[in-house]
């Protein structure tokens, strides 16, 4: 595969004060594994998240199945694990897996409120370990620190006490009301004990208003609106501020060490860019309701401006990466700082992926192509 080159740059500084090294990226996936199979058989249905493990294999959160798929490093399957249901071991929405500290499997189960730890390479236990998060159900995804700790957005509701973002009726008559949301970050450890909590944060921009002709209300995260993501960078939590386009890091007990702003973005919202910012926004949403939301979301404004980033990664280099460009574009760019802001470096993912995960060598997301169809890539990097 041919790599593309991507030059240090220094953000506000002299070269010589920023490491000097050379990150690049393969311009195509060296791994693709679409949903189907070029025989018809469905590998998965609905990919949430995706992990890799330290023998190449890759765990994939499938949504609409409601277990969790192993694939081998060729991308054969090896097992899968879970399934729909409400009792040990089972999953109502398995829509985030990762690794937290070992090669053990962590699934967030956003709509039980529960967090499940699986082992990736031994069938599943009758009874596997889990835990109740309370006020958990807030946030489709969730974070691993390298000493087991997990993040999560806990309380999450609508700020019915600030003003709209906006409000009115949509094209269709219908009322809408576009309102921040609030949170809490609260990290814990592998035991469930709370080690931090992080009160006031936005969460996202929420849609709220008559999804249907008949009008059942409902609500969803806006394309394109501000939305706050979470990482670990070793042992030290990384939350990304986009309605602030401030990054901070806090230790294991919730003290701020480090903080950096970022410039805030003047790219103005195409109506090319809202269109394709729907297909990750519901990507874990199935047909019917996904056809309903994509529906509602076009008889509302869109942002004037897309966001500063909308997703914080880090990898194991200490790298604080974020994803810059519009999410949902034809390509996918993501730059990396360091805990002062300095920039190190710029890649893109041509086919738009949305990052799940970087290694050292390698970027996990997922595709979607024009007719919605996932497929799981990974990347190559190589580092100089």
């Amino acid at each position: 595969m041919s790599l593309r080159r991507v030059l240090l740059l220094s953000l506000c500084l002299p070269a010589a004060a920023v490491a000097q090294s050379t990150v690049t990226v393969s311009r195509e996936p060296t791994l693709r594994l679409p949903a189907t199979t070029a025989s018809g058989d469905a590998r998965f249905s609905t990919a949430g998240w995706a992990t890799r493990l330290a023998s190449g294999a890759i765990a994939v959160a499938d949504v609409g199945d409601a277990v969790i798929h192993v694939f081998a490093a060729d991308g054969s399957k090896q097992r899968t694990l879970g399934r729909r249901g409400r009792g040990p071991g089972e999953f109502q929405f398995a829509g985030w897996v990762g690794r937290c500290g070992s090669d053990s499997l962590v699934v967030w189960d956003f709509a039980a409120g529960r967090v499940t730890t699986l082992s990736a390479t031994e069938p599943l236990a009758p009874n596997p370990p889990t835990r109740q998060i309370a006020g958990g159900q807030g946030s489709f995804v969730a974070a691993c620190g390298a000493s087991g700790q997990l993040a999560l957005f806990v309380d999450t509701r609508p700020r019915n006490d600030a003003p709209p973002i906006a409000a009115g009726r949509t094209s269709q008559g219908g009322e809408y009301r576009i309102s921040p949301v609030g949170a809490a970050v609260e990290v814990s450890d592998k035991s469930g004990r709370v080690l931090s909590r992080l009160d006031g944060v936005m969460q996202s921009e929420m849609v709220m208003g008559s999804l249907t002709a008949e009008g059942g209300r409902g609500g969803f995260p806006r394309p394109l609106g501000n939305a706050t993501s979470v990482a670990f960078a070793g042992d030290r939590l990384v939350v990304a501020y986009a309605d602030s386009s401030r990054v901070i890091g806090y230790s294991t007990d919730g003290k701020e060490v480090f903080r950096f702003s970022v410039p805030p973005s003047a790219a103005k919202v195409t109506p090319e860019d809202y269109r394709r910012a729907m297909a990750p926004a519901f990507a874990m949403m199935p047909g019917q309701m996904r056809d309903r939301l994509v529906a509602f979301a076009e008889a509302v404004p869109a942002p004037t401006t897309a966001p500063s980033f909308w997703r914080v990664l880090t990898d194991p280099t200490g790298l604080i990466w974020l994803a810059v460009s519009p999410e949902g574009a034809k390509a996918t760019v993501l730059r990396a700082y360091d805990d002062k802001g300095r920039q190190h470096a710029e890649i893109t993912l041509t086919d738009g992926a949305v990052p799940f995960e970087i290694g050292r060598d390698y970027v996990l997301g997922r595709s979607e192509d024009e007719d919605g169809e996932q497929a799981i890539v990974l990347y190559r990097i190589v580092r100089r």
